[in-house]
């Protein structure tokens, strides 16, 4: 009797951590659309820069899944420091790029509440460095 719960509860932890590492793969094209949307609702976009930022959203998830299709077929083996630093450094350069286009698109009103979104999600507090308005 031990050994058939003892096997259950195995079955059942093994089967709880499996689902939790399946990721789910959104693609660029629905990942775009969803982020504009929300944006949208959140910020009060018109259509001009509904397009803008579905635009930005695409190009960059297109750019994101290119990345991550690299990495997984090339040999996985740990990154050395200089490697991090110069991937660290990238993506604070990234992160300044998409401030400056968000920047660019929306008003000085919808700009201060997107930085004020981002920073509640976390973003911009890793990479780089803010950036005086």
């Amino acid at each position: 009797m031990k050994k058939i719960i003892t096997v259950i509860v195995l079955f059942i932890g093994m089967n709880a951590i499996a689902q939790r590492s399946e990721k789910k793969v959104i693609d660029p094209e629905t990942f775009a659309q969803k982020n504009t949307e929300r944006l949208t609702k959140e910020l009060g976009l018109n259509e001009d820069q509904q397009a803008k930022v579905y635009d930005m959203n695409l190009k960059n998830a297109q750019e994101r899944t290119s990345k991550m299709e690299e990495r997984k077929s090339g040999e996985r083996k740990k990154p050395t420091e200089e490697e991090r630093e110069a991937r660290k450094a990238e993506m604070g350069a990234q992160l300044n790029a998409h401030k400056e286009e968000m920047r660019g698109i929306l008003n000085t009103e919808q700009f201060q509440k997107w930085e004020t979104m981002q920073e509640k999600r976390g973003n911009g507090k890793k990479g780089a460095k803010k950036m005086k308005s």
